[in-house]
């Protein structure tokens, strides 16, 4: 099959699976729902997850895996994982959500993402089975058939491991029917609150629901209101719990051994926990599943590592950064490693967010190191943006008389810096990982992307 071919036909595979996205407008969003409706709704996917997997065979039985939650870095500490271990010498997928450019980029294993004529025939795989399901009456929402097509696909590729990033909470989230050998809870704070408690214990509670019976369990939370729900629910598995201990001097003490975060390439201040998670979590699986975690493992790992949307320089002179920060624990992470690398710098700051996003917080944490305001929307399917004139007017009544200016495409916004920036001005687009998404384009043509990536498998 030519190059053309294989593009349009995962094109045309990838726009069936659209097809399950029921509210494509994002209708819900505006739907007031009770706290208690909600999590019957969520119980009953997780059920029909189990269900559906069952029907197919359990393919998330055939890999063991690692299972990440938490409010904030979980999609870093996912791929930090996979690097670690595809470091090691041990075959690796991960699965990270949502993607930035592509549907490919949430399937891959030791670091390369799925090939477009494989993802084309995977969806074809899974819709022989969905049609089965469906003469039985039965249905699948659209996140749940992502949650199948990723342990599908990597049931069928001789894994040693797989890395799984939950979707949101964790209890009652679709990727909770794995038994996974270590789980990961990076920390919590508030977001989805309407989803998943308007409380740090009731978020907690969530994400400390993917912790299994007798199951090693890392956390880098450090609130006492975190940690005592943890612990409870560490207590009432049998499980066991390592705390990860990154010192100032950037040296870590692991379960088994002490490793250091000095000299590596590191881009930002708030991956330094992140990465010290990654690196206790595969200590403890190196200890207990015989291999070996080196330093030079380590090295290896964090250089080949990329990070897409996640302080990503694309351009200087001027300087534009991507970071796909999008509730107030990530942004006020972001604008700290911001203050770090560009002390006492006033920047352009570019910021979209989706409907159910908390923007008020988020704009008090960019505003003091804006200079002038870009307000964009990221355009998804199913999610739809807030208002800029909403978001126009938190920001003058937070900061009266601030230079604000709204395009509603990101790609107009940052043309606008472009013609206005001076050669060491700095242009940050965050906010949003779909609005980054757009953004990256500019610089990664998806198109181009798609090509090389047929290039390379043919």
């Amino acid at each position: 099959m030519n190059i053309e071919r294989q593009i349009k036909d995962f094109r045309r595979e990838r726009e069936w699976l659209y097809t399950l996205i029921t509210d494509p407008k994002g209708e819900r969003f505006f739907i007031e729902k009770t706290h208690e409706t909600l999590q019957k709704q969520f119980q009953e996917g997780l059920v029909r997850m189990a269900a559906f997997l069952d029907f197919a065979g359990n393919p998330h039985t055939q890999f063991r895996s690692v299972h990440v939650a938490g409010t904030s870095g979980k999609g870093s500490v996912t791929t930090m994982v996979a690097a670690l271990l595809t470091a090691c010498g041990q075959r690796t997928a991960d699965h990270t959500s949502p993607y930035l450019q592509l549907a490919l980029e949430k399937l891959r294993v030791d670091g390369q993402m799925i090939a477009p004529s494989a993802f084309a025939q995977l969806i074809r795989d899974f819709r022989a089975w969905y049609e089965k399901w469906q003469a039985e009456g039965k249905t699948l929402k659209y996140g749940e058939a992502w949650v199948f097509l990723t342990f599908f696909w990597f049931a069928q590729q001789q894994l040693d491991w797989a890395v799984i990033e939950t979707g949101m909470g964790g209890r009652y989230d679709p990727t909770n029917v794995l038994e996974s050998e270590l789980s990961i809870i990076t920390n919590v704070d508030l977001d989805h609150i309407k989803s998943l408690g308007k409380t740090i214990p009731e978020i907690a509670w969530h994400k400390a629901g993917i912790i299994k019976p007798k199951q090693r369990v890392v956390t880098a939370a450090t609130k006492v209101e975190t940690l005592r729900v943890i612990s409870a629910e560490v207590s009432t598995q049998n499980a066991t719990l390592q705390h990860v201990n990154l010192a100032n001097d950037l040296s870590i003490t692991a379960r088994f051994n002490r490793y250091t975060l000095a000299g590596l390439p590191l881009k930002s201040h708030y991956q330094r926990i992140n990465a010290a998670t990654a690196i206790t979590a595969v200590d403890w699986l190196a200890h207990d599943f015989g291999f070996a975690l080196s330093d030079n493992a380590i090295q290896t790992a964090f250089t080949n590592l990329e990070s897409p949307g996640r302080f990503e320089i694309m351009q200087e002179n001027p300087t534009i950064i991507l970071d796909g920060a999008h509730n107030p624990h990530k942004v006020a992470a972001l604008v700290d490693s911001i203050k770090r690398a560009y002390p006492d710098k006033k920047l352009w700051v570019q910021a979209g967010m989706i409907v159910g996003k908390s923007a008020e917080p988020i704009l008090h944490s960019l505003l003091p190191i804006s200079k002038h305001l870009i307000l964009s929307q990221p355009k998804v399917i199913g999610k739809p943006p807030q208002p800029l004139t909403k978001l126009h007017t938190l920001a003058i009544t937070q900061l009266p008389n601030h230079p604000i200016s709204l395009f509603p495409h990101v790609q107009d916004g940052i043309t606008h810096f472009l013609t206005h920036a001076a050669p060491d001005d700095i242009l940050l687009i965050t906010g949003s990982i779909y609005l980054i998404g757009e953004a990256r384009e500019r610089w990664y043509p998806s198109t181009q992307m798609l090509q090389t990536l047929v290039e390379q498998s043919s």
